[in-house]
């Protein structure tokens, strides 16, 4: 039984949960239960939002130097740690290969540097005034508590994304962990135990929990990343309080893979990005339009690719592991199951017996072809080691495509011609862009999506405003009457 079982973070402890109702915690590569996690009631939540609010009217009276200072000590800890902990489990409760969780873990020092540092680099702006001896500014001011309802995979990177940029303006958070990262989110709690301030909680549960935190009246501003489906309701519930939230609701990003290119790089970079965390990424890509020129040429690379990957336990040498829940299989399944009814083509990993012999919520990782609208592939977010392929001849024809996609998340090109390429990305609708290099992201550039995939960016100066509140600021150093000013003088009224 997981030590972290029933409890939860708040004043730079850990505790356990009054809570009676609790949740199981599958291991998905082999239905091991690891533990379980409390879903915390509204007692709970009132006290730990009630002691955050405390927490942060100390936090904002720091200044940015301060605050810097400590979140680069929290940088300084995960830095210097034995991660070994975090990373197995992360391996086991979303299934994630452990190569890839410690890489996730790597990521996130630099993000909560570079808002630590961004924070005291810009904390306004000074306007060209508009009458003199007159000081006319914007300020940026912290919103108060923060609450962060996070996705399974990737529960580090993610947190840190918007975490540090709300710790960074002075906000206090409230963490709400996936129910299949609960334990991992917890782990990762130690690093903020040096905080003079409390100003970190994690509450585990479900959603239920997650609502009770968004619709609080102290939670100032909320940041969700998640389904479409469940990005809409949180959306409904923040405007019903008139309450800024920012929302990643998931995609199903296409891959253009021009003429001009190297073949078996394209293979390499479809491969990666389409089946990467057993396609249970955002960004993964779901659909690939191949220049009919090289079609049948790239779908036997792709192939070859695909029956390279090894398949399995997250702790052991494979690049896939399984899907992260029982309903994620039962979905996947379905996806599959209506495509080859429906006429498809598909194209399965060549040892498709022994991955679904195999006792987790494992799938056989899949191409398919000749798809059509009515197919569940082609009309939702797939999340599974499935990708679509198809030929196309006009590179316009495969834009617009692509643009009538409901959702805007991300969008990858393989290409060694760059004009196609700012082509390209001048006319595709998503908020990102990737020309050879898929999934990459970097600390100082947004991250964010267009249509059904979202409002609003993590990351950047607009990941850190995300969390600021703007105020104008209009002071004169003299006490001066205006001629606009009441009473007018009768050479002022016009008839």
């Amino acid at each position: 039984m997981n030590s972290y079982s029933q409890k939860y973070y708040s004043g730079s402890k850990f505790k356990r949960s009054i809570s009676k109702n609790t949740l199981e915690v599958i291991n998905p590569s082999n239905l091991r239960v690891l533990g379980s996690i409390a879903i915390q009631n509204k007692t709970e939540i009132n006290k730990v939002i009630s002691n955050l609010k405390k927490g942060q009217f100390k936090w904002k009276k720091l200044s940015a130097l301060e605050r810097s200072k400590e979140l680069h000590n929290v940088a300084n800890r995960i830095d210097n740690s034995n991660l070994r902990e975090l990373a197995k489990t992360m391996s086991q409760e979303v299934g994630k290969p452990i190569t890839e969780a410690y890489g996730e873990i790597a990521n996130v020092s630099s993000a909560i540097r570079y808002f630590a540092e961004m924070a005291r680099n810009e904390a306004g702006n000074i306007a060209g005034t508009t009458q003199s001896e007159s000081l006319q500014m914007e300020t940026k001011e912290p919103m108060g508590i923060s609450a962060h309802i996070l996705p399974f995979n990737f529960p580090i990177l993610i947190m840190i994304w918007t975490v540090a940029a709300s710790l960074a303006a002075g906000n206090s958070v409230i963490i709400k962990p996936s129910e299949q990262a609960s334990f991992t989110s917890l782990i990762f709690m130690k690093f903020f135990n040096q905080l003079s301030a409390n100003v970190v909680s994690c509450l585990t549960g479900d959603a239920t929990t997650g609502k009770a935190i968004i619709d609080h009246k102290d939670v100032n501003i909320v940041s969700f990343t998640g389904s479409a489906e469940t990005a809409k309701k949180v959306y409904q519930s923040c405007a019903e309080n008139f309450k800024p939230c920012h929302l990643e609701g998931g995609g199903s990003d296409y891959m253009i893979i021009s003429d001009k290119t190297d073949i078996d790089f394209a293979a390499t970079a479809a491969i990666t990005s389409s089946f990467h965390l057993s396609g249970q990424i955002c960004t993964s890509t779901e659909h690939i339009l191949v220049h009919s020129k090289i079609y049948n040429k790239f779908k036997r690379a792709l192939t070859k690719k695909l029956n390279a990957l090894r398949v399995g336990d997250g702790l052991k040498k494979n690049e896939l592991g399984p899907l992260s829940t029982e309903a994620a299989f039962n979905k996947a399944k379905n996806i599959i199951n209506d495509a080859a009814n429906k006429g498809a083509l598909i194209t399965c990993h060549k040892d498709s017996d022994h991955i679904e012999s195999l006792k987790g919520y494992f799938i056989c990782p899949a191409i398919i072809e000749k798809t059509k609208s009515n197919m569940l592939c082609e009309k939702d977010e797939m999340f599974a080691p499935f990708v679509t392929i198809e030929p196309y001849i006009k590179i316009s024809e495969a834009v617009k495509k692509v643009n009538k996609s409901q959702f805007g998340l991300g969008f990858n090109m393989i290409t060694k011609d760059l004009e196609e390429a700012h082509y390209v990305s001048r006319n595709i609708e998503t908020g990102l862009v990737w020309i050879n290099n898929p999934l990459i992201d970097n600390d100082a550039l947004p991250f964010g999506g267009l249509k059904k995939s979202g409002i609003g960016r993590e990351l950047g100066k607009m990941g850190l405003d995300a969390f600021r509140q703007t105020k104008m600021v209009i002071i004169d150093n003299e006490q001066k009457i205006h001629e606009w000013w009441y009473p007018y003088s009768e050479k002022q009224f016009r008839t």
